[in-house]
């Protein structure tokens, strides 16, 4: 892709895509996994993605 001046770890000056997620996917059941909404998603630095206020999952 030849972007690596602006993707790869985590740290200022590069874009991001992440989600965040309001649990801790590790400490649920497995079969619970597919049931997560995500709070945020951010796509190349930028937000894409926020959960509605007042809505809970």
């Amino acid at each position: 892709m030849f972007a690596e001046d602006n993707l790869g770890p985590i740290e200022v000056g590069k874009l991001a895509d992440f989600v965040v997620i309001p649990v801790d996917y590790m400490t649920i059941p497995a079969e619970d996994i597919w049931k997560i909404e995500p709070d945020m998603t951010v796509i190349g630095g930028e937000i894409v993605y926020t959960k509605p206020l007042g809505v809970r999952n």
